[in-house]
């Protein structure tokens, strides 16, 4: 507890690692209502905000958060992204679906724009629209240049459609592209991308 000028003197009690500490030197923290909960959150977002919007990662975390709070001010913060698949992902989290898709198909990276679109569809309710989705990802994952990333998305276009109940399609998915899957090297990045197509295969072979 930090102590500023002029305040009371502190008495500090060392306990060992293994020792129980009485309950009359535990610091319990008080309960919350739910109001006052969600008002703590607010403030500690609002706090945490304009550091983290440089981090495509965390920013789009903390949106999320917001989102439970205040849809409103969440909204208005995804036009303070930077990343194109931030925005995307954050529309879908608040349930903006066709403008989250609209949003992704701006991510110039093939890799980067599939990855938005299956954060999209994790807050997608329309099984045909979903699978229309896929569709287009799986052909813009022929346009990603590294072979490695490449099978990564294809594997997961085949995964989401098992999800869908479309096994026969995912089963065909992956056997098309098998061959170029064994041609990965098994060590590094490329070794990670064969062993999550494998991955994605095993419950068929």
């Amino acid at each position: 507890f930090p102590l500023g000028a002029g305040e009371i003197e502190a008495d500090v009690t060392l306990f060992r690692k293994d020792e129980a500490i009485p309950k009359e030197h535990q610091v319990r923290p008080r309960p919350l209502d739910k109001p006052q909960r969600t008002a703590a959150a607010r403030r500690l977002l609002d706090a945490m905000l304009p550091q983290v919007r440089a981090s495509n990662y965390f920013h789009y975390e903390a949106i999320a958060i917001l989102a439970r709070i205040d849809p409103a001010a969440a909204l208005a913060e995804v036009g303070k992204a930077k990343s194109a698949k931030t925005r995307a992902k954050a529309l879908a989290t608040l349930g903006e679906i066709e403008d989250a898709l609209a949003e992704a198909e701006t991510v110039e990276s093939g890799y980067s724009r599939s990855f938005a679109k299956f954060a999209i569809l994790d807050h997608h309710e329309d099984p045909d629209q979903a699978r229309e989705v896929l569709a287009e990802t799986l052909l813009d994952a022929q346009l990603i240049p590294r072979p490695d990333r490449r099978a990564v998305v294809i594997a997961n276009v085949a995964e989401r459609f098992a999800r869908l109940g479309d096994e026969q399609r995912a089963e065909e998915i992956l056997r098309g592209h098998l061959d170029q899957a064994l041609a990965l090297s098994t060590k590094e990045w490329p070794g990670y991308a064969r062993a999550s197509f494998a991955e994605r295969l095993s419950p068929f072979d």
